[in-house]
C-alpha cells in the first residue's frame, strides 16, 4: 500500500545534516549559503562544522554568517534581534564586541544609553577610523535630540565640543538666516563628526545641491538625511512615487523641504492609494482636502479626472460637491472622445458646451469668455483635422477662433493659405489686412501677404514686400521662393505682351535669387518658353533639357514643362515638334516617379490644382505606365492621395487597381479604387459594395478612424443612390422587406475570401464554370440560395444614374 506523503514534514536542520556530511561537504554548504544570502542556514552549517573540527577558518565563516544575519535582521526592522545575534557572534567566535555596526544596531534598537556606556568603557579598543564612525553616529543622535549624548560623553569629546556650532548652523538654516549659517558652517572643523551635516547644509543653499550630496559616504550616519534631501530635489511626479519608500519621519522632512506643510495630510493619504489610484478615489481624496488645496485646484483636478468616472454626477452629489453646467458639458464631450463614439455625437457635445459658454458673453469677464471660446474652437479644429474634415469646415472653425481671439497668429497662418488655395482671394486679402493690423512686422504674416499678392497677380506689390522681408531676414527660404515666383509671374506676363526685353530682365532678377536646383529649373523653363516665342528653337531646347536634368528625370521634367506651358497658354504639340523633344516618355524609372511625388510637398504645394489636373491629363498614358513600378505601400497611397487632391480620378483608380494586385484587399486601396469610380460617375455593383463593406470592417479592426469614416461616408452615399443594392423586392424573408443577396453575389463573396492559390488550384481541376456550379450547389444544399437572376422581378426599379461630381473644392462627401 502506497503511503500518503506528509507535506508538513519538517526538513532536516543543518546540524542534523552535518552528522551525515563530510567536513569538505559542510564547508561547501556553508560557503554556498553565504553566497546566496541565506545566513541562517549558513550559521547552522558552520556550527555543525565547528563541532567536527574547530579550526580558525571555520570560526571566521561563522563570524561572517553572524554578521550577515545581524545586518539582514536590522534591514527588516528587527533591531533587538540583530543586537542579540551580534552578541552571539562575540561569544561563539571570539570577535570584538565594539565595532561601528554594533553601535548602529544599539542606536536603532533604542538602546542609546547602553551604547554610550559601552563607548565610554571600551573606546580605546577602537581603531582611529572606527572611532570616527562611532562619533559621527553620536553626532547624528545629538542633532536628532538625544540630549544624553551630550551629558554622558566627556566634555572634551569632539561630539560635545562641535555641537553648538552645528546646532546653530541648523537653526540658522531653519530661520533662513544665510549670514549666520555661513558663519556657523565655518566654525565646524574639517574633521568634525558633524562634517557631513555641514556638507548637507551647504547643499541646501547651493545652486548645485546634487553634486554636494554625492560626496556623502553611503556608510555615513547622516546618509538617511542626505537621501531625504536628494528626494526633495526630484520633480513633483517622481517625488510622489518616491514618498512610498520613505519612513514617516523622512516623508515629513521631505514635505517640509518642499514647502508642502499644509498639504502633508493630503500627500500622506495620497501615497497610501498606491502608484495607480483610480480616478474616483482621487476625486474623493481631493474633495476631502478642499480647504488645504483650494477650490480652484480641486475643481480643475475633478474636471480632468471626471471623464474616467461614468457616474460623476452621483459621486459629486455623494461628496456634497458640484460642478457648473459648462464644466459638466465639457466633461461629457471629452468622455465621448475617449470612448471614440461617432464624430457627430462628439461635435454635438462640444456644440452644447459652446452654447453654454456663449451665454456668458456680455458679463464682466467677457474677455476671458472669448478666449475660452477660442480655445474650445481650437480643440474642435484639432478633432476636425484628425477626422479629415473638408477644407471649408476647417475654415469656419479658424474664422471663429479669430473672431473671439484676434491676437491668435497661428489661426491667421492657417486660414489665409486655405482661403488662397480655394481662390477666395477677397476673403484672404481681408484676413491679411486684419493680421497686419495686429502683427505689422511679423515675418510669417508678411510672407502670407506676399503669397496672397502673388495669387491676385499683384506682382510688383509681392516683390516689394518680399524685398522688405529679405532685407531683414536674408535666409528666409519661403519669402525667397515667393520673390522668385513673383519675378517669374511678371516675366510670363511680359512674354504674353511680347515685351521680351522686360521679360529677360525679370528672369535675370529671378535667377539671382534661385539657389536650389528646382528654382533654377523653373527659371530655365520660363526662359525656354521665352526663347520659343522668339523662334530660338535650339536655345529653347537647351533650356528645357537642362531643366529636366535638374528636376531629376524625364517624367518630372515633362510635368513641370507642361505646367509652365499651361500657365502661359502655350500649345505643347508645336513646341515639342520645333524643339525636337519626344512627344511621349519612353521609359520611366521609379526614382523619377518619386522625385515628382516629392515635389507635391515642395515646389508644387501651392500650385493651381486645375493646372496640375491638366498636366496629369496630358501625361495620362505615361502616368499609367508608372503604375507597374514597384513602389512601397505608403508611396502608392501618397500617389493616390495626390490624384484625389487634384481630381485625377481615372489615374487614381488605375493606380489603386495596380496596387491591389500586390496588396490584395488592402482597405485603403479598395477605398481609392471605389471612391474614384464613384466620382467618375460609375454605379458600384453589388460585388463592389461587398468589397466596400469588408474594407470598412478591416478599417474598424485596425482602428483606423480616418479611413473608417471615409469608407462609411462612401458606402452611405452609394446606398443613397443605389437603394436596391442587389436585393429582390419579391423575396419573402423573416425580416420583412429585406431580401437575401443574389446567389451570384454570394458566390463572388466566397471566392474573394478564399486564398488565391486555392482558388487557382480548384479552377484548374474543375474549370471556372464548374467551380461556380459546385459552390452554387453547396449554397442551395445549406438553404442559403439568394435571388436567382432567372426569377428576378420582371420590372425591377431602375437605379438612379449619378452625375460625375464637379471639381469644386468644397465637396463634402467624405465628411
Amino acid at each position: 500500500m502506497v503511503r500518503k506523503r506528509n507535506k508538513n514534514r519538517k526538513k532536516p536542520t543543518p546540524e542534523k545534516l552535518g552528522a551525515s556530511l563530510s567536513i569538505e561537504a559542510l564547508t561547501e554548504c556553508a560557503r554556498h549559503a553565504l553566497q546566496k544570502g541565506d545566513f541562517k542556514e549558513a550559521i547552522g552549517h558552520c556550527k555543525a562544522l565547528i563541532k567536527n573540527e574547530s579550526q580558525p577558518e571555520n570560526l571566521a565563516l561563522l563570524a561572517e554568517a553572524y554578521y550577515g544575519r545581524a545586518c539582514a535582521l536590522s534591514a527588516k526592522g528587527m533591531h533587538k534581534e540583530a543586537v542579540l545575534i551580534w552578541r552571539n557572534r562575540t561569544e561563539f567566535c571570539a570577535t570584538p564586541l565594539v565595532e561601528p555596526l554594533f553601535f548602529r544596531l544599539l542606536a536603532a534598537a533604542g538602546q542609546v544609553d547602553e551604547a554610550l556606556a559601552l563607548f565610554n568603557q571600551q573606546h580605546s579598543k577602537l581603531e582611529q577610523a572606527q572611532l570616527g564612525a562611532v562619533r559621527e553616529l553620536f553626532a547624528s543622535l545629538a542633532i536628532a535630540g538625544f540630549d544624553q549624548v551630550l551629558s554622558e560623553l566627556p566634555a572634551a569629546d569632539p561630539v560635545v565640543v562641535d555641537y553648538p556650532a552645528a546646532f546653530a548652523a541648523l537653526q540658522a538654516y531653519c530661520d533662513s538666516d544665510d549670514e549666520t549659517l555661513q558663519q556657523q558652517l565655518k566654525a565646524i572643523p574639517f574633521r568634525s563628526p558633524y562634517r557631513d551635516l555641514r556638507q548637507l547644509l551647504k547643499a541646501l543653499v547651493s545652486e548645485t545641491p546634487a553634486q554636494l550630496i554625492q560626496r556623502i559616504s553611503k556608510t555615513s550616519a547622516f546618509m538617511s538625511l542626505a537621501q531625504a534631501i536628494e528626494a526633495s530635489l526630484l520633480a513633483d511626479k517622481a517625488l510622489l512615487s518616491n514618498l512610498n519608500e520613505q519612513s514617516p519621519q523622512s516623508r515629513s522632512f521631505i514635505l517640509a523641504l518642499k514647502g508642502w506643510h499644509s498639504q502633508q495630510t493630503f500627500i500622506n493619504e495620497l501615497t497610501q492609494l498606491g502608484s495607480s489610484p483610480s480616478a474616483e478615489a482621487m476625486i474623493r481624496l481631493t474633495i476631502r482636502h478642499r480647504q488645504s488645496l483650494g477650490d480652484a485646484y480641486v475643481e480643475q483636478l475633478t474636471s480632468r479626472l471626471a471623464i474616467h468616472v461614468p457616474k460623476i454626477s452621483a459621486l459629486l452629489k455623494c461628496t456634497k460637491s458640484k460642478l457648473n453646467p459648462l464644466m459638466l458639458a465639457v466633461i461629457e464631450a471629452r468622455r465621448l472622445e475617449l470612448r471614440e463614439v461617432h464624430p457627430a455625437d462628439i461635435f454635438d457635445a462640444w456644440g452644447h458646451a459652446v452654447d453654454l459658454l456663449k451665454q456668458r458673453l456680455g458679463s464682466e469677464d467677457e474677455s476671458a469668455t472669448k478666449l475660452t471660446l477660442a480655445l474650445l474652437f481650437h480643440h474642435v479644429l484639432a478633432l476636425e483635422k484628425k477626422l479629415g474634415a473638408p477644407g471649408y469646415v476647417l475654415q469656419e472653425s479658424l474664422q471663429k477662433i479669430i473672431h473671439y481671439d484676434p491676437q491668435d497668429k497661428s489661426a491667421y497662418l492657417q486660414l489665409i493659405p486655405a482661403l488662397r488655395s480655394d481662390k477666395k482671394l477677397k476673403e484672404a486679402r481681408a484676413m491679411v489686412e486684419l493680421a497686419l493690423r495686429h502683427f505689422p512686422d511679423d515675418m510669417a504674416i508678411l510672407t502670407e501677404a506676399v503669397e496672397t499678392a502673388l495669387a491676385g497677380n499683384a506682382f510688383k506689390k509681392a516683390a516689394g514686400i518680399a524685398s522688405q522681408i529679405l532685407a531683414k531676414d536674408p535666409i528666409n527660404q519661403r519669402v525667397r521662393q515667393a520673390l522668385i515666383d513673383a519675378h517669374l509671374a511678371h516675366a510670363r506676363k511680359q512674354t504674353g505682351q511680347k515685351k521680351y526685353a522686360l521679360a529677360e530682365k525679370e528672369l535675370k532678377a529671378a535667377n539671382e535669387w534661385a539657389k536650389d536646383q528646382t528654382d533654377q529649373a523653373k527659371v530655365e523653363l520660363v526662359h525656354g518658353v521665352l526663347a520659343f516665342e522668339q523662334q530660338y528653337y535650339e536655345a529653347a531646347a537647351e533650356q528645357f533639357k537642362s531643366a529636366t536634368e535638374k528636376l531629376g528625370g524625364p517624367l518630372c521634367g515633362r510635368f513641370f514643362l507642361l505646367l509652365e506651358l499651361n500657365k502661359q497658354h502655350c500649345n505643347s504639340a508645336p513646341l515639342l515638334e520645333q524643339c525636337k523633344l519626344d512627344k511621349s516618355i519612353k521609359k520611366i524609372e521609379l526614382d523619377d516617379l518619386l522625385a515628382l511625388l516629392k515635389q507635391f510637398d515642395g515646389a508644387l504645394k501651392n500650385e493651381n490644382p486645375e493646372r496640375i489636373n491638366e498636366a496629369f491629363e496630358q501625361l495620362k498614358i505615361s502616368m499609367k505606365q508608372c503604375a507597374k513600378l514597384r513602389y512601397t505601400f505608403d508611396d502608392g497611397l501618397q500617389i493616390c492621395e495626390n490624384f484625389n487632391r487634384y481630381h485625377c480620378h481615372e489615374l487614381r483608380q488605375h493606380f489603386a487597381r495596380a496596387a491591389l494586385k500586390h496588396w490584395r484587399n488592402a482597405s485603403a486601396y479598395v477605398y481609392h479604387e471605389l471612391d474614384a469610380a464613384a466620382k467618375l460617375g460609375d454605379e458600384l455593383s453589388d460585388k463592389a459594395l461587398n468589397r466596400l463593406r469588408r474594407a470598412l470592417m478591416q478599417a474598424e479592426h485596425n482602428n483606423d478612424k480616418g479611413l473608417e469614416y471615409k469608407l462609411e461616408s462612401l458606402l452611405d452615399n452609394e446606398l443613397a443612390f443605389n437603394p436596391f443594392d442587389g436585393f429582390d423586392d419579391d423575396a419573402e424573408t423573416p425580416f420583412g422587406d429585406i431580401a437575401m443577396p443574389s446567389t451570384d453575389s454570394l458566390i463572388d463573396l466566397m471566392l474573394e475570401n478564399l486564398p488565391p492559390h486555392e482558388v487557382k488550384q480548384l479552377e484548374q481541376e474543375m474549370g471556372k464554370g464548374g467551380l461556380r456550379q459546385h459552390i452554387k450547389e453547396l449554397i442551395e444544399a445549406q438553404g442559403m440560395e439568394g435571388t436567382s437572376p432567372d426569377f428576378a422581378p420582371s420590372q425591377k426599379p431602375k437605379k438612379p444614374k449619378k452625375k460625375p461630381p464637379s471639381n469644386h473644392p468644397n465637396q463634402t462627401e467624405l465628411f
